[in-house]
């Protein structure tokens, strides 16, 4: 009986030194820390409450939980919600908790009910880790979890990240059972007489996760591989491990790559670029694209193939939709990616009342001039001298449009300005952001780039208008 007792003893605080070990060795836990515990009530979460309430002292840890109600199981629910707040006295710890409505979010947002359940779930851990101050957030996933991941994204077709599984940490969010199978916990929870919950729709098999665990995992293990969660686990480190290493190569490429960097667009060298193997080229992208907050789930397999492709052919003035909201475009000057233009109103202006606006990232300001107060011409493209009674004090600022004409300085003849701009070999992007000032009679300034010639000063000009245009910086 005694022996029985000591060795129950020592299985004990295997598992608790293992779990310490496992915060230590990968930096998850430190001295200190102010750590939510996202417990639903079920086996995980119930063995994570507990091993952290025994490490806690040992940290000096702030604990707290936190449970999300998502609106699906009705009644078993409302139950589940009363155990944890139930858990969160027996552990005297403060406890947080939030109902959201996923059915209705699954309408709205045309998923899944599992991600809808999880995006909110999410959600709330950020809205309470913020009000709380609180900062870091450890949830229960464990290898099981992680095989289910895994297989789950080799079946979609995901990439390398994708097979990396759930990460043991991103952000504030910890996950410190990972290299623990639920047999081992549940061997804890036996031992230590724990009680939790069963969430009954983990048997519904009309969930895809539920498919493969409850189907496709037994029979892998039955038929393949016994020991297919560590295997699966195995893989998933080496795979982050590739990841972490071409993302750290991608980052330097990069940084090295950028000739031009804005808030709302990059511009890379494409003939570096182009020097590096695809699978490089691929996350180079992928961290342009994060640096203008494009979320990696948009660049699946195919359209950072199509996007590798389009680059390759080198064919200026190509373009490629990424999401609603930003392109990639094939330019004189390089790669370019950037944010799309908001619909931006022409903007009516008069000399006379007025020295000064803005548009877009452009400052204006201008001066009226006598014609005894003008001495000579500026060098500057950015500065242009004008006939005001040519022009008249009523002038417009906008964008260019195709279509628009002017009569170039010297010119007899009207010019096309998308011809203007090609000749000149003005980069695409640039022609999108360029102010055109007119007025009634027509275009009067392709601003820092050439007037209209029925607008220039000459000897019989009374008033002269001085125009100045500076982009204001938004580079990061």
């Amino acid at each position: 009986m005694t022996f029985q007792l000591r060795g129950h003893f020592c299985l004990k605080m295997d598992l608790q030194e293992k779990f310490k070990s496992n915060l230590l060795s990968n930096s998850l836990v430190e001295t200190g820390d102010r750590i939510m515990l996202a417990i639903s009530g079920g086996l995980d979460s119930v063995v994570l409450l507990d091993l952290f309430s025994k490490i806690q002292e040992f940290f000096r840890l702030k604990l707290a939980i936190i449970h999300v109600h998502h609106g699906i199981r009705g009644d078993e629910a409302d139950v589940d919600l009363e155990f944890v707040r139930s858990l969160s006295d027996k552990y005297n710890l403060p406890f947080f908790s939030k109902k959201v409505d996923s059915l209705k979010f699954a309408r709205e947002d045309r998923c899944s009910l599992e991600e809808s359940a999880r995006i909110l779930r999410y959600q709330v851990y950020e809205e309470i880790l913020r009000k709380t101050k609180f900062n870091k957030l450890a949830t229960g996933h464990t290898a099981n979890d992680q095989t289910e991941t895994i297989l789950d994204h080799l079946l979609r077709g995901s990439g390398i990240l994708g097979m990396t599984g759930i990460s043991k940490a991103r952000g504030p969010y910890i996950r410190p059972l990972l290299n623990l199978s639920r047999e081992v916990l549940e061997t804890y929870v036996h031992q230590h007489e724990l009680v939790y919950h069963v969430d009954s729709t983990n048997k519904d098999l009309k969930y895809r996760r539920n498919r493969i665990r409850m189907e496709l995992i037994p029979y892998l293990k039955k038929h393949f591989n016994p020991n297919l969660i560590k295997t699966l686990n195995r893989l998933g480190e080496i795979l982050e491990e590739n990841e972490q290493f071409l993302k750290f190569f991608a980052d330097n490429s990069f940084k090295a790559l950028v000739t031009c960097r804005k808030k709302d667009k990059i511009i890379l060298d494409i003939n570096v670029f182009l020097s590096y193997f695809i699978i490089l080229q691929k996350y180079i992208l992928i961290r342009a694209f994060e640096e203008l907050a494009i979320s990696r789930n948009v660049l699946d397999f195919d359209k950072l193939s199509s996007i590798v492709k389009l680059i390759s052919n080198r064919k200026i003035g190509k373009r490629i939709l990424i999401d609603g909201d930003c392109q990639l475009l094939i330019d004189h000057d390089g790669i370019v990616i950037k944010r799309n233009l908001e619909a931006f109103p022409k903007i009516k202006l008069n000399v006379l009342k007025k020295d000064s606006l803005q548009f877009r990232n452009y400052e204006f300001k201008w001066l009226v001039l006598e014609r005894q107060d003008f001495k000579t011409f500026d060098k500057d493209p950015n500065i242009e001298f004008l006939d005001l009674d040519q022009t008249g004090s009523e002038l417009y600022i906008r964008n260019f449009l195709p279509g628009d004409r002017f009569v170039p300085l010297n010119f007899t003849g009207h010019k096309g300005i998308a011809d203007y701009f090609s000749d000149r070999k003005i980069p695409h992007h640039l022609r999108e952001e360029i102010p055109i000032l007119e007025s009634n009679r027509g275009i009067v300034w392709v601003c820092g780039y050439c007037i209209d010639d029925r607008f220039k000063v000459s000897a019989g000009s009374k008033r002269i208008l001085k125009l100045e245009v500076k982009e204001v910086s938004n580079a990061i």
